[in-house]
């Protein structure tokens, strides 16, 4: 069984939902980072923090999250699902959340926050030594 962060919990993947009226489904009105972790330490998480609070202030999205909760959520959700003896591919995903239907943002006040992480495919090392058309 996967486990993902999903805002405050951590649950079964196949447990966790968002809604069809998030704007991150809706308009893809969220950002996300998409790191490394070598036996359970993500490469460069500090600028990819950086990176991603970039993004969020550019959309003009609210980031209620500061690096050590993300920080203590990656390793959370590595330890779930016994990633922390290998490598891995974790993703922080935060959508604007659920709101009115439309161009306006100002009705989406609680974003949407995911963490989840899965073994690194075995084609990286592939692709590392034989390149990508």
């Amino acid at each position: 069984m996967t486990w993902v962060q999903l805002n405050d919990r951590l649950v079964p993947a196949d447990e966790a939902r968002v809604s069809v009226f998030d704007r991150g489904f809706m308009y893809g009105d969220g950002v996300f980072e998409t790191m490394r972790a070598y036996r359970g330490h993500v490469f460069q998480l500090d600028a990819h923090y950086r990176r991603f609070e970039a993004s969020a202030s550019a959309i003009r999205l609210p980031f209620p999250y500061r690096l050590d909760r993300i920080s203590n959520d990656i390793q959370a959700v590595l330890e779930r699902n016994y990633l922390t003896d290998t490598d891995a591919v974790v993703r922080v995903s935060v959508s604007r959340g659920r709101g009115v239907r439309g161009p306006g943002i100002a009705s989406a006040t609680d974003p949407t926050y995911v963490v989840a992480a899965d073994p690194l495919p075995e084609t990286v090392a592939e692709r590392r030594s034989l390149g990508i058309r």
